[in-house]
């Protein structure tokens, strides 16, 4: 019987039509203004499958470049958890390598 029932929900032009959004939100797209120097905006973003310790991979990644390059004024990520905890903490003292 549930076959059956979900097959006519799917089928059920009043259902899907009052049914509500499902999956990601999407946000407005903004534009971003061109820094006048190089690594003064960085963005960031994972990819593929970094083990169960991602916000050190991704600290220790922002650390490297901020070494390397200086620190950014702005960085620019897709809120993943990957760039809270530690992370936010580091950007939110000011990204200083010292």
């Amino acid at each position: 019987m549930s076959t059956k029932v979900r097959k006519f929900v799917d089928n059920c032009v009043v259902c899907r039509t009052s049914k509500g959004a499902s999956g990601a939100v999407q946000a407005q797209m903004h534009p971003i203004q061109k820094p006048s120097a190089a690594f003064q905006v960085i963005h960031m973003d994972i990819t593929g499958k970094m083990g169960t310790s991602n916000d050190q991979h991704t600290l220790a990644a922002l650390k490297r470049t901020v070494h390397l390059f200086g620190t950014p004024v702005q960085i620019i990520v897709d809120g993943g958890r990957e760039f809270l905890g530690e992370f936010k903490t580091y950007c939110d003292r000011g990204v200083q390598e010292k």
